[in-house]
């Protein structure tokens, strides 16, 4: 058995656990106690039906989590047996008491056995232990008791792709996108946006915005630099990656330059120049909308054709594979 595998593992309902343990006891108790300072105050006819509603979707929320942890947890596993547990009660069963995995639930993964227990495996932050847990389930389990798992592999590629990036070397018409060559190419922005928010602040006579574009500047690009791995990754030349940043740059210098324009109106008294500034004021909120719409979109058909759910589960086998060789040599090497 392996220990790593038993350390890594933890319940996947333990919130809802707590949730349901807690909110029982605390959610008539705060909605009681609320009444009785309404009625103290005399806004008892007030406010009865905003703190009956809020207290019946919270007393919902704990109903919710009571029915969702009613699944097994599986925390340990080899290749004859499951540890499965549920609160403090725990149960070893044999791997072919499994009659059913279905790898894209919609709550997640979820087997179940021959004696129609629910489980779910136990969650792990290390990539690692994920990927050997998936790898038992795919083997220990007959093909044919499995569904969903191209589905599965297509939502799930992101992840596994991002890092496989980081453990090879790049390749002809690819290259490593490093912390240090992002400071390198996006250094420039810190002056312009001190400049931006200089103009702003003289426009508008509104001197916070003078801190407030640095500081929205500044921590998109920490956003950015932050998801970058610490030894950098593998990206293609041409790749929405690289275009992202310098695309949400000019939203935001656009919006801002509409609603500085607007704001540089309104201070007007002619009729003609304040119907111009609220016509600009209006383009800023339907242009920042409809870039936010259409981004999402974007990123929803990127993902739908980067990862065919055809070629799904071979992408996946492919990048699992060479993954474990990667981890194999570095522990011989």
């Amino acid at each position: 058995m392996s220990k790593s595998i038993k350390q890594g593992l933890y319940d996947p309902r333990y919130g809802e656990r707590a949730i349901s343990r807690w909110g029982f006891f605390l959610v008539p108790f705060a909605t009681l106690t609320a009444l009785l300072l309404a009625d103290n105050y005399g806004e008892l006819e007030r406010f009865l039906p905003l703190v009956l509603l809020i207290g019946a979707c919270l007393f919902g929320t704990c109903l919710i989590c009571h029915f969702a942890i009613q699944h097994w947890a599986m925390i340990e596993f080899d290749q004859d047996s499951l540890l499965v547990v549920r609160e403090k009660k725990e149960i070893r069963l044999p791997t072919s008491s499994v009659a059913k995995i279905d790898w894209s639930h919609w709550d997640g993964i979820v087997l179940w056995t021959d004696d129609g227990l629910q489980l779910q495996p136990g969650r792990t932050s290390d990539r690692e232990q994920r990927l050997r847990l998936y790898r038992f389930l795919r083997s220990s389990i007959p093909e044919e008791r499995q569904r969903h798992w191209p589905q599965f592999c297509q939502k799930n590629l992101d992840w596994l792709d991002a890092w496989h990036r980081q453990n090879r070397e790049p390749q002809q018409g690819e290259f490593l996108m490093t912390r240090r060559l992002f400071d390198r190419n996006w250094f420039w922005v810190i002056p312009l946006s001190l400049l931006d928010g200089g103009i702003a602040a003289v426009v508008s006579t509104h001197w916070e915005l003078a801190v407030a574009i640095p500081l929205s500047m500044l921590t998109l690009l920490a956003f950015a630099r932050m998801v970058l791995p610490p030894g950098g990754e593998v990206r293609p030349k041409n790749t929405i990656a690289n275009w992202w940043l310098p695309l949400c740059m000019l939203l935001i210098n656009i919006v801002g330059g509409f609603m500085l324009g607007a704001i540089t109106a309104f201070r007007s008294n002619v009729s003609g120049y304040v119907a111009i500034g609220e016509s600009a004021l209006l383009a800023a909120g339907i242009m920042g909308a409809l870039v936010l719409f259409a981004g999402f979109l974007l990123a929803a058909w990127i993902q739908a054709n980067r990862f065919p759910i055809n070629r799904a589960a071979d992408q996946w086998a492919t990048l699992a594979e060479e993954l474990r060789i990667a981890e194999t040599h570095s522990k011989t090497g």
